[in-house]
């Protein structure tokens, strides 16, 4: 026998899942029409009305969908038409802008 068998770590490895893109934020999308449009993109006052006066299932349910955009896995295509590539340049990206919205519905201001 030979030495010249190289070993392949990387087959012993288990596959990486494969990554989960969603395409539907219906509670940012919500939000966005009832919220962020009528206070003039104010996103801050948006988000503490939106605390103040909606429910708490639907309050989480945005924390999930701004954390699945922080996570950056929510489809760029679905944000640009949901959130709108203005709020993309204005925060840096849309991971920086959930960012954002999830510390501000945490603050108590």
């Amino acid at each position: 026998m030979s030495d010249d068998f190289e070993s392949d770590e990387s087959a012993n490895e288990p596959a990486a899942a494969p990554e989960v893109v969603v395409k539907l934020v219906p509670t940012i999308d919500y939000f966005q029409k009832n919220y962020g449009r009528s206070l003039e993109g104010n996103d801050q006052k948006a988000v503490r009305v939106f605390r103040d006066y909606e429910p708490n299932e639907r309050l989480r349910r945005l924390q999930n969908e701004l954390q699945q955009v922080k996570d950056k896995k929510v489809s760029e295509n679905v944000l640009h038409a949901v959130v709108g590539k203005k709020r993309m340049h204005k925060y840096q990206g849309y991971d920086r802008w959930a960012s954002l919205m999830l510390m501000w519905i945490v603050s108590k201001k």
